[in-house]
Parts: structure tokens; sequence; C-alpha cells
């Protein structure tokens, strides 16, 4: 039995050896010479980059499949502009036809995504419109001959959350298809209404859907939705208290025209409340007085759903 276990202590080393062969062993080396602590970058931990060539006549446009939030270009010769209209989509050229060396492009997404591109000037640009989703599987096929990362995994997730935009949307579009599960909790005020249909709670967050109804005879645009703690109304407190819950993420609503309606979701900090506790949901109007105010007990609360998996 000892001597299994002494040739199994040897091979698990081997293994992870074969595992964490250097990404740059160039820079490994040139390091090891003045610092003997030196934590090599594993193939496994890299993510590749997809080739682009631009020039200054022809404009290359890269679309993602989520919002683009930051965009870096490694030189000033690299411009980049996202399309007003849609903005998940990147306009690249070049400033100049003189041509430049070589460098980088990296994009951030919303959904929690990081996509790197080496760059350079190209007489004619091969390709003019890429859609990065589309190249997804040719990207793992790729990675796992190399024994790399595609990153498809979001590595940026919203702070204290643990999950990414893209991860909380889709259970918005989860929630939003779901049955109505609430009845009769909401308000209506001057011919605008808002009513909950279901809320739905995970290890971090709670999801509330109220959808509203315009049935007056002019737009209502919405300015903010919010989320209070309070007591509940007739509590005998000398003080009352009150905590306004943080907007992990809102859909958006901007404007109901007359006649319509619109469901959408908020999710905050997953909490629970006592029974001399409330939560007041409250839409207001911009530059109006039809506030919307509509409180949710404690028992209501406590039923909220959990997602399947």
């Amino acid at each position: 039995m000892k001597k299994y276990a002494f040739i199994f202590a040897f091979l698990i080393p081997v293994s992870l050896f074969a595992q964490l062969q250097p990404a740059n062993p160039d820079n490994v080396r040139n390091a090891e010479r003045h610092n003997n602590y030196i934590l090599p970058i594993a193939k496994m931990s890299i993510k590749g980059s997809h080739p682009v060539g631009i020039n200054s006549t022809k404009t290359v446009h890269i679309i993602f499949p989520s919002q683009i939030k930051e965009v870096d270009a490694g030189i000033p010769e690299i411009i980049t502009e996202i399309t007003p209209s849609f903005n998940n989509v990147l306009k690249v050229k070049a400033i100049t036809d003189e041509g430049f060396k070589e460098s980088n492009l990296t994009v951030l997404t919303s959904g929690g995504d990081l996509y790197s591109f080496i760059v350079n000037y190209q007489e004619t640009p091969e390709i003019l419109n890429i859609n990065v989703e589309k190249n997804y599987e040719s990207d793992k096929i790729v990675s796992r001959s190399f024994n790399a990362s595609t990153f498809h995994k979001s590595d940026f997730l919203i702070p204290n959350v643990n999950l990414s935009e893209k991860e909380i949307r889709d259970r918005f579009a989860y929630i939003l298809s779901s049955k109505k599960s609430i009845q009769n909790i909401g308000v209506r005020n001057h011919n605008v209404s808002a009513f909950l249909d279901n809320i739905y709670m995970d290890n971090s967050l709670i999801y509330m859907a109220v959808t509203i109804h315009n049935y007056s005879g002019v737009t209502y645009p919405v300015d903010f939705v919010k989320v209070y703690v309070r007591d509940v109304e007739g509590a005998k407190r000398q003080v009352i208290q009150e905590e306004e819950l943080t907007t992990v993420l809102l859909d958006n609503i901007d404007i109901l025209d007359h006649g319509t309606s619109k469901s959408f979701v908020i999710a905050m900090p997953r909490i629970t409340i006592s029974s001399d506790k409330q939560l007041d949901f409250e839409v207001y109007e911009v530059k109006g007085g039809r506030h919307l105010r509509f409180p949710i007990n404690s028992k209501i609360v406590s039923k909220a759903k959990s997602f399947k998996k």
C-alpha cells in the first residue's frame, strides 16, 4: 500500500506540470533571474485574441451579444466608435493609410465578457463585419487545442452579487415569461396603475415583476422606481424607520404611451422582513404628479419563488 501511495504522490505534480506549462516562458525566465518566487501564467488562464485588419477608407463593424461598456485601443491610430443606434455594435477603422505597428483592442460588455483583438493595418481589409457571438463554437475548439480559456463564463461580476448583468437579465426574461402568481397587490392613480406580478429570490437578489397600465389619454414618462423598507402603517413607534433598497438592475421602462402597458423587473439585494415591516414600491412620473405607491407585506415577500435549476 505504501508503495502505491508513493508512486501516486509523484504522479500528481507531473500531471499538474503538464497542465501548467507557462504561456509566457520568456517572461518567466527573465523574471526568475531577479525573483525566486515566480508564478507562471498557465495556458489555461489566457484568452486568445481575434485578428482584425483595418484601413482608413473602410469601416469594420464588430457586433457583440450585449451592450458595450468599455473600449480600449492600444494606439491612437485605431479609431473606435460605438454605433448610437445599437449600443452593441463597434465601428473600427484606421486614422491613416501610412500603416502602423501591430496593436490591440479590448472590449468589455455588460454581459460580463472580455473580447480581445489583435489589430494590424491592412490595405484591403479581408473582413468588414464580425459577429463575435457566432464565433463561440470555433473559439472553444481552438482554445481547447491550446488548453486555453474562452472566458465564455463571466469573470466580471456585479460587486457583492456574484452574477453578471447578462445572468441577471436572463432571470428577468424567465420571470417575465412566468405566469402571474400575485393578485391584487398594487395601486391605481389618475388612470395609471401598477400591480405586482411575481417575486423571485436567489442567494443574492430579490426580483420583483410589476406591470404598469396607462389607461389615460396622455403618455406616462417614468422618472424612477424605488423600493423602501418601512414600518407597517399604524405600528406604535416613536420614530418611523425607513431604508431605501439599492437597485442592482432595472429594466428599461422609459415612456408608456396612452392605452399601453409595460411589464418590467427590478433586482435588489436579497432581503426578508419581519411582520412589523413592509416594502413600499414607488414609481414616479417625470415632471408630473401621477406617482404610484403600494405596500407589500411580509407574508407576500415570504412567498417569493425560487428559480428552477
